[in-house]
């Protein structure tokens, strides 16, 4: 079954009350085996009672505009739904289940990725009520604000915590995840000549802070005589606050244009695993020392597309967007320096 991501939509709705029949039917000496993939947060949800699908959605989207993290937006996902925070081993009728994990979390929390639904969870009604208030979008969605509070009074079951005894038959083993990307593109890097070096730190935060930090690298990589490439990998956030079209790969490589202006040799890659950056059909963008001279003499100016968050129309314009088109999966970002 097909969900929707980064929204959940109907067919995630049909995907959560399939997934709950499907447990629910189980039986008690049988081993469930999951398979859980970043994204799984939207492509498959059961609204807790009170909450309707369009408050889940409407509340996902003002998280992701204000720059939360994914770690925090699933605090928020994990009390409001009946399938994550190890909603899904509560609902399992079976004597084992072994989930194998690819991870879309830098650090790899696994009660962050797709909203753990089959592990334990720290976090608590009052954890979620803080991110809210912290963004400023408490009372965006009443319902969601209501049940959180009612959580916190202890009127509402909180998530599965350490030391249930559903855990104690419960195995979760990461598969995959961004480092396994990073280390590929190494190693393909090597395969076609280049030398290659890992840049061992992820890369988080706000998207024009991690240009910043791509920008310096990509000077020094400038004044080397070896063909190398320098890989990256993590996730940047994007405050939204103009009304333009792009995502958080995007936004890293256009705030990168205008201080890499002239650089020569030395290209910056940045697209999304997935294939998908934001509500775009691109992965991602390709920056190179002639991508700002080549919009200015469309008139286009880096900064004014920047302020208006889009970054899709800008690189649409100019060239460099990226479009693989679906991958199936999802291990975060990779981000790559390349002198020539």
């Amino acid at each position: 079954m097909q969900g929707g991501h980064p929204q959940p939509d109907q067919r995630s709705l049909d995907a959560g009350m399939a997934i709950k029949a499907f447990l629910e039917n189980g039986e008690g000496d049988s081993t469930l085996l999951f398979l859980v993939s970043g994204g799984g947060s939207a492509l498959a949800t059961l609204p807790q009672r009170g909450i309707t699908l369009e408050d889940i959605r409407q509340l996902t989207s003002s998280l992701l505009m204000s720059g939360a993290s994914i770690g925090e937006i699933n605090v928020i996902r994990k009390h409001i739904d009946q399938l994550k925070g190890g909603g899904m081993l509560r609902l399992a009728r079976s004597s084992q289940v072994i989930t194998l994990i690819l991870s879309d979390v830098i650090g790899n929390s696994i009660e962050s990725i797709a909203s753990g639904p089959t592990c334990a969870d720290t976090s608590t009604f009052a954890d979620a009520i803080q991110v809210l208030q912290n963004y400023g979008v408490l009372y965006r969605v009443p319902a969601v604000g209501d049940l959180l509070k009612r959580g916190v009074i202890g009127e509402e079951a909180e998530t599965l915590k350490p030391g249930d005894p559903l855990l104690e038959n419960s195995e979760n083993r990461i598969i995959g995840d961004n480092r396994h990307a990073v280390v590929a593109a190494c190693e393909k890097a090597g395969s076609l000549g280049f030398t290659a070096v890992e840049l061992k730190q992820p890369l988080t935060g706000n998207a024009q802070s991690t240009a910043a930090q791509l920008v310096i690298k990509a000077r020094e990589l400038a004044h080397s005589d070896v063909h190398s490439i320098l890989v990256g990998g993590g996730e940047s956030t994007v405050t939204v606050t103009g009304e333009g079209l792009g995502g958080r790969n995007l936004e890293v490589a256009l705030a990168a244009v205008e201080a890499l202006a002239g650089l020569q040799d030395t290209v910056l890659v940045t697209f999304a695993t997935d294939g998908e950056d934001g509500p775009t059909d691109a992965a991602g963008a390709v920056v190179t020392g002639e991508t700002y001279s080549r919009g200015m003499s469309q008139g286009l100016i880096p900064a004014s597309y920047l302020e208006d968050n889009d970054s899709y129309t800008y690189f649409d314009a100019v060239g460099g967007l990226i479009k693989t088109g679906s991958t199936g999966t999802n291990v975060n970002d990779l981000f790559l320096l390349i002198k020539f």
